[in-house]
């Protein structure tokens, strides 16, 4: 390793023992204040990541916006490459079989974590509520 300017600390090779457990590191902040911790409490590693990873992280399939510090705001399917920084983001669901969605208010930042995850299992709760009212409509229409 000494070709590359740098080695391991002599003793360690870089690799825990079989014997020593791996330690699992949770970089998911308290409190989110950038759009570096929005991504890491979303485990995205990278701003053009978060809609994937809400997307296959919930239920219902959800998708987030964020405002950059010019005010404009940005959403699923756009290019996301360039953005730095935001003041704000928003997450919602659509309600698939009806016209319903199930949409946040404005986080702006900074914003406890908690409450970003407490508005997640909310909307993993309602859009499920609406699916199945829509569904059952259906369903009541169908037997007549």
């Amino acid at each position: 390793m000494a070709d590359f300017g740098w080695s391991y600390p002599a003793g360690c090779s870089g690799v825990p023992a079989d014997d020593e457990p791996e330690e699992t590191v949770d970089r998911r902040p308290e409190v989110i204040t950038t759009l570096v911790e929005l991504c890491a409490h979303f485990d995205a590693d990278e701003p053009r990541s978060l809609n994937r990873r809400l997307y296959k992280d919930t239920d219902c399939g959800a998708s987030i916006s964020v405002q950059t510090l010019d005010g404009v705001w940005h959403h699923n399917g756009e290019d996301w490459n360039g953005i730095a920084t935001i003041q704000a983001f928003t997450i919602q669901s659509i309600v698939e079989g009806s016209d319903a969605e199930v949409n946040s208010g404005t986080f702006t930042l900074p914003v406890e974590a908690l409450e970003v995850d407490e508005w997640i299992d909310y909307m993993e709760e309602e859009t499920e509520r609406l699916w199945n009212e829509a569904n059952a409509e259906e369903e009541d229409a169908d037997d007549e």
